[in-house]
């Protein structure tokens, strides 16, 4: 028989005997508020920007050379969020805060000429992708 219901509580409780023997607490809140809402691993140098893994991303959408748009499954509750992004060796941002919407951010990839010093867009694989903030 599969039960369901709801487990309530402020506070998680526990005894630590591996490490110290000594009981620790945390307020769930601040697991809830904590943690990521939304993070993906993706390859942008695919058709499409194939994801390699994520949560809370529904999809990945490639508008053009080094631009991305990911789409959140579960929307933020504004667009005051936190994202940052990361390759290997190169840079992925955010475009700017008029690309953010509660439903997911437009962003770029790109490296820097050694040459000229100039921003030059480029589909990097292996980039990531993490977000911070509420949930509606």
């Amino acid at each position: 028989m599969v039960a369901h219901g709801t487990i309530a509580f402020d506070t998680l409780t526990t005894s630590d005997q591996v490490n110290t023997g000594t009981e620790k607490s945390l307020d769930t809140s601040y697991l809830y508020n904590g943690s990521a809402k939304a993070w993906a691993l993706y390859n942008g140098d695919t058709s499409g920007g194939a994801v390699l893994d994520s949560f809370n991303i529904s999809t990945i959408t490639d508008s053009d050379t080094g631009d991305f748009r990911t789409n959140f499954t579960n929307s933020m509750s504004n667009g005051n969020y936190s994202s940052v992004g990361m390759s290997r060796v190169y840079h992925v941002n955010s475009h700017s805060d008029d690309d953010k919407t509660t439903t997911g951010e437009k962003h770029e990839s790109y490296y820097v000429s050694g040459t000229s010093g100039q921003r030059v867009s480029y589909d990097l694989s292996r980039n990531a992708l993490l977000y911070h903030g509420d949930l509606t």
